[in-house]
């Protein structure tokens, strides 16, 4: 109790997260995507899946599933991939206090849609 109330356990549960996430990602080529302007947001979801099918960004699938072709992300594709973040998010969005990202935030969260994994 005392580990959960110092923040401990919530600490030591995304690392064990992060570690077993490292390990499963070291079979698989990984990309590190740079936004060419703007940033991205980080929400609440420990994972993120992500699959670009046509014009469709579809989330939540398997890890093993998942793909990603670009490794330098145009703006347009920043706003899709920061609108899945809200659309995945559980109860959290977290932005740089100074990103300006507020509004984009708020209207994303209006445009969520209920139970749907696409955007």
């Amino acid at each position: 109790m005392r580990d959960r109330e110092s923040g401990k356990l919530f600490r030591t549960s995304i690392e064990d997260t992060f570690h077993k996430m490292r390990d499963l990602a070291t079979t698989r080529r990984l990309e590190v995507m740079t936004p060419e302007s703007g940033q991205f947001l980080i929400g609440d979801n420990p994972a993120l899946t992500l699959s670009v099918q046509e014009s469709r960004t579809i989330y939540g699938m398997a890890f093993g599933d998942a793909q990603t072709l670009v490794l330098t992300v145009v703006e347009s594709f920043v706003d899709r991939l920061n609108a899945v973040q809200v659309h995945a998010a559980h109860r959290y969005i977290y932005t740089h206090p100074e990103s300006g990202l507020e509004p984009f935030v708020e209207r994303a969260a209006q445009r969520r849609p209920a139970g749907d994994r696409t955007t």
